[in-house]
């Protein structure tokens, strides 16, 4: 199982909050507001209010949010303005609503700078960074937290640089070749946390240092910052003592100390009852689960991970669930009981994929959000480009003035054709430069959008399925793409070569991939021919094609099987691509009908349907053209398809991620100078489960 590194967020989100805590009665502030005139005071006063109740009544904060702020622009209060757009953005994050989150807290931002508020500015900044961090987009993220330390050093708070520091670290550490620039910035926020006397600050910056160690399997030096950790949040009462216990729990658990690992741990989980913590209590009670797992004490591990289970059901905490449902899935694998296995997997299987939704949605929300702050921030700086072409324009008109009147006249006149003809070709270049910008920028941009409507691998689950995905696309967007789909008990599993590639080929990728998803959603039994006939004829109603020469001929081609979990039967239909399947290093090839998934002029309307039983080890490839067509070798000639079979066979018996590194290599070996001439795509599976 997968180590969870939610634990040092949690941590890292805890000290966030604890900084920011209040202790105001709100409805102390409420009297105090009826008796307020109106001036600044009561601005400061709506400001609280709104300070109070951002995470427990995020709508309320709003309110008086809005409030504070309609205010403050009537007396021209800056730092009230600055304020009262910070915790709007405040309530606004906390319902979700992550695009008026960033436009309020810009809003702050620029009114901090206003009034020159450092410390202000820092803390707005660290905010944005942490936002983009939650989401995924550590470029942003780290731009926004360097921006905030710098901020923070030109106003020379202490608290505000470990903050930054701390940030910064955190994001660092989400990649394994970043952990020395972490370990750096944590061991310079440590010196600065203890000068300060923050006990949270030193716990947060203390278990993220020991989760670097932790990583690198230093687990001696890991152990001393989790308990130098766990010593400082006993000190500050900030309930993340069980987040650090159970940590140390899994250090002795990797030392082989079983035994200490659950003592540890137990203690953690009893620390989180006593406080009715119930998100702690689950979180430690994977962490014991994990433990009994590994220590073979399957059992027990059942056992616990059914309780996180039940915490995290009332609580709705849906990472925890789908951690304690991988973990009931593994345990009762373990313990051969399979339909249990099978049972757990199916409910992991569904909330990834819940998870994935809510995650796909945020993303392609972030991925407007970038574009139209991309889009301002290019508008900005052609302004400014303007401007100094201005401001240079005119100066080299009144040199060249200057010239002409001391010159000849002939030579005045050539000067002046000259700096015509120049203007024009520069004029001309810009504009073609900024066309340029804009048709990649929008490239990019349907890229991510392509990219965010790719299903997520997960559905292909470790305990399941064995696979690689070799996927290069031939400019920045794809003709090819792939597609996976569980439906009850049936796994859907496509690859796709659309007609041409670049932006006309995404376009049609993006209408399978669409019509495919409401295929099988919408159709409660469902073959291979019977979808991909559908499939067709979608295509052929979008794009109004005719049986003559005037429409279009655009379409795609398509190898497509479903594997019935219950059966244990395989079906396959494809269109103009075949299907590889290995079993016992012997290559059978299934293959597809020769029409495409567009119009034909052939008469053929139906596809044909094949079927077989599945076995355990069996290898399935599907694949587009781009492989084999590829030009190379000393001939400059073709792969071909049966160079590609022995390739297959003669390397089936590697691992999956040792097979695409065969094929990779073996391509850019063949291909060497020679440009990539169409999209590429081949997926390999290999099947852990099925009749013997």
């Amino acid at each position: 199982m997968k180590r969870n590194k939610q634990i040092f967020f949690i941590l890292f989100l805890a000290f966030y909050q604890i900084c920011f805590a209040q202790n105001v009665s709100v409805d102390s502030l409420k009297l105090v507001l009826e008796s307020c005139k109106e001036d600044t005071t009561k601005v400061n006063t709506l400001i609280s209010i709104c300070k109070n109740e951002y995470r427990s009544s995020p709508d309320s904060a709003i309110f008086y949010g809005n409030k504070a702020l309609n205010l403050a622009e009537k007396l021209k209060f800056g730092k009230g303005l600055a304020y009262s757009y910070k915790y709007i953005g405040m309530g606004y994050y906390f319902l979700g609503n992550y695009s008026e989150t960033i436009n309020s807290w810009q809003q702050s931002l620029s009114n901090f700078e206003a009034i020159n508020d450092k410390v202000g500015v820092s803390n707005i900044l660290s905010n944005l960074g942490a936002l983009y961090a939650n989401q995924g987009d550590d470029v942003k993220a780290i731009d926004f937290h360097l921006r905030s330390l710098k901020a923070a050093e030109e106003s020379k708070n202490t608290l505000r640089i470990a903050t930054s520091m701390i940030n910064i670290g955190v994001i660092y550490l989400n990649n394994p070749k970043t952990h020395g620039q972490s370990l750096k910035y944590n061991l310079s926020a440590l010196p600065l946390s203890e000068k300060l006397g923050n006990n949270d600050a030193i716990g947060t910056v203390c278990v993220n240092i020991g989760e670097i160690y932790f990583q690198k399997e230093a687990y001696d030096t890991a152990l001393f910052y989790y308990e130098k950790s766990l010593n400082a949040f006993r000190r500050s009462n900030s309930g993340n003592v069980p987040y650090t216990l159970t940590n140390i729990g899994k250090v002795y658990m990797k030392r082989g100390d079983f035994k200490k690992a659950i003592e540890v741990q137990q203690e953690g989980y009893q620390i989180a009852k006593q406080s009715d913590a119930k998100l702690e209590m689950t979180a430690t009670l994977l962490g014991l689960a994990e433990t009994f797992l590994a220590a073979g004490n399957y059992k027990s591990a059942i056992i616990t991970y059914d309780k996180a289970r039940g915490l995290a059901e009332e609580i709705g905490a849906k990472k925890e669930l789908r951690q304690a449902y991988e973990g009931l899935s593994a345990s009762y694998a373990k313990m051969s009981d399979f339909g249990n296995a099978f049972k757990y997997q199916t409910l992991l299987t569904n909330i990834k994929d819940t998870l994935y939704v809510a995650a796909n949605n945020n993303k392609i929300q972030f991925l407007q959000l970038n574009y139209e702050l991309d889009k301002k921030e290019t508008l900005i700086s052609l302004q400014d480009v303007k401007i100094k072409k201005q401001r240079f324009t005119q100066r080299t008109f009144i040199i060249g003035f200057i010239i002409a009147i001391l010159v000849a006249i002939q030579t005045y006149r050539n000067y002046r054709r000259k700096v015509k003809t120049n203007k024009l070709l520069n004029k001309q270049k810009d504009e073609i430069e900024i066309q340029n910008k804009y048709l990649t920028d929008s490239i990019n941009y349907a890229e991510r959008i392509q990219s965010a409507m790719f299903p997520s691998q997960e559905i292909l689950s470790e305990d399941l399925f064995d696979y690689f995905i070799l996927f290069r696309p031939l400019n920045i967007v794809s003709g090819d793409f792939y597609w996976f789909k569980k439906n009850n008990n049936s796994i859907f599993i496509a690859a796709a070569d659309c007609t041409g590639h670049g932006v006309p080929g995404a376009f049609m990728s993006i209408l399978g991939l669409t019509f495919l998803n409401e295929l099988v959603n919408n159709a409660a039994k469902l073959s291979a021919s019977e979808a991909l006939t559908r499939l067709k004829d979608h295509v052929i109603r979008t794009l109004q094609q005719k049986h003559n020469n005037s429409g279009t001929r655009d379409g795609m081609e398509m190898a497509l099987f479903i594997l019935d979990l219950e059966f244990n039967k395989l079906q396959f239909s494809g269109a103009r691509r075949p299907l590889y399947l290995i079993r016992d290093k012997q290559l059978i090839e299934l293959a597809g009908d020769k029409m495409p998934l567009g119009i034909y002029d052939d008469g053929e309307i139906t596809f044909t349907n094949k079927e077989m039983e599945f076995k355990k080890d069996d290898i399935v490839y599907l694949f587009s053209d781009g492989y084999v067509d590829q030009l190379g070798g000393p001939e400059r000639k073709t792969f071909k398809a049966k160079k590609f079979k022995d390739l297959l066979l003669n390397n089936c018996h590697l691992p999956m991620n040792e097979q695409k590194e065969v094929l990779e290599k073996t391509l850019d070996e063949w291909r060497s100078d020679i440009e990539q001439i169409d999209d590429i795509l081949v997926i390999g599976i290999k099947l852990k489960f099925g009749s013997v």
